[in-house]
């Protein structure tokens, strides 16, 4: 699956989903395709879903969604346990498995999906229900189970394997025109003026 086609299709579905998107090529792909300010771009590896958590539990009126690559759920995998323990339901995992490590290198490490580890079964076995756990492998799979986590109760996680990319892929891609600084300024900004209160 051509994972720029499948981020078209998020940007479709998404709505006001405030997002969490993890290291790799997918943060400049959405942000030229559809920037909203209640996005934060290129979180640390490890730690999407955790911040897409805690913000979830903390703002449970609005929709969040944490945009995973294998490698960086991979470098978090414990945070499913936490997930399934709090169950907050408008919590929405996007995993993309593409193989590989995107963000470091030249797009030629491997992760261990590549090896044959699958985080739908994880997730399920750190307690998210398995109905609401899906593994796609086509665009139109993606969109129907993306329609049901963005407009049923959660949490739901989606593990979506996209193609393989190496280093012409990872020269070639954009980047976003705001770091990981000024996407937290203008995403705290935006929930906010949203009417969500932040303490200091």
């Amino acid at each position: 699956m051509n994972s720029v086609e499948l981020l078209k299709e998020f940007t479709r579905q998404r709505g006001d989903a405030a997002v969490i998107v993890g290291p790799s090529k997918n943060s400049g792909v959405l942000y030229h395709q559809e920037h909203q300010p209640a996005t934060i771009y290129n979180m640390e590896l490890g730690y999407t879903t955790a911040i897409a958590l805690g913000l979830a539990m903390a703002v449970p009126a609005q929709k969040v969604v944490a945009l995973e690559g294998d490698g960086s759920m991979i470098a978090g995998i414990g945070v499913l346990s936490t997930v399934a323990l709090n169950a907050p339901e408008n919590l929405v995992i996007l995993m993309l498995d593409n193989g590989t490590y995107g963000s470091i290198g030249q797009g030629d490490c491997e992760s261990a999906t590549a090896a044959g580890l699958k985080l739908a079964n994880v997730a399920i076995a750190s307690g998210l229900a398995p109905e609401k756990v899906r593994e796609v492998n086509d665009l139109a799979a993606f969109g129907a189970a993306l329609s049901s986590a963005m407009t049923e109760p959660g949490p739901w996680m989606i593990c979506a394997t996209t193609e393989r990319y190496g280093t012409d892929i990872i020269k070639r891609a954009p980047l976003p025109e705001q770091d990981i600084v000024e996407s937290v300024v203008f995403f705290r900004r935006e929930m906010i003026a949203r009417g969500f209160a932040f303490k200091d």
